[in-house]
């Protein structure tokens, strides 16, 4: 049986410099830290445009998971921010969009597939670590620029 993941987080980050993760050079804590491991690697800043006019997000998900087998997904209702809207709600208004996923988890974590969908297309498809009994915490960043058009729909 599942231990819960104990938080899962999507944001949503519109015109914004944020970190890209890839698995390139991943470092391990040691096995008998006290808190959960943590894999982290610097990389190049997704950077907005020259003349972007600032930052705009909005929180999709956050919930607590466990003992999800032969349950329905996770969902989430979308309306595009408050500050696109200001701003036209136009895709053409949208200079970089990032999507930023961070969750934790202990325990026992089998078949754990994850993946975000905005009007049908797949933003980001993921599993959870293994993560050793003090637990594991992850994120990942990705440019979704190219769906602005989901992103602005209402």
């Amino acid at each position: 049986m599942a231990v819960p993941c104990v938080r899962l987080a999507v944001l949503l980050c519109l015109m914004i410099p944020a970190t890209v993760a890839s698995p390139r050079s991943l470092r391990k804590s040691p096995a008998n830290a006290s808190r959960p491991t943590a894999f982290f690697e610097v990389d190049r800043p997704l950077r907005p445009p020259r003349g972007s006019s600032g930052r705009c997000s909005t929180l999709l998900l956050s919930a607590s998971f466990g003992s999800t087998f032969a349950k329905p997904p996770a969902t989430a209702a979308y309306s595009p921010p408050r500050c696109l809207v200001k701003a036209g709600g136009r895709a053409s208004a949208i200079s970089l969009a990032v999507l930023e996923w961070r969750a934790a988890c202990q325990g026992a974590q089998l078949d754990r597939i994850f993946g975000v969908w905005l009007g049908g297309a797949e933003l980001l498809r993921g599993s959870t670590g293994a993560p050793p009994p003090n637990g594991i915490v992850w994120s990942v960043s990705k440019d979704v620029t190219k769906y602005a058009s989901l992103i602005a729909a209402a």
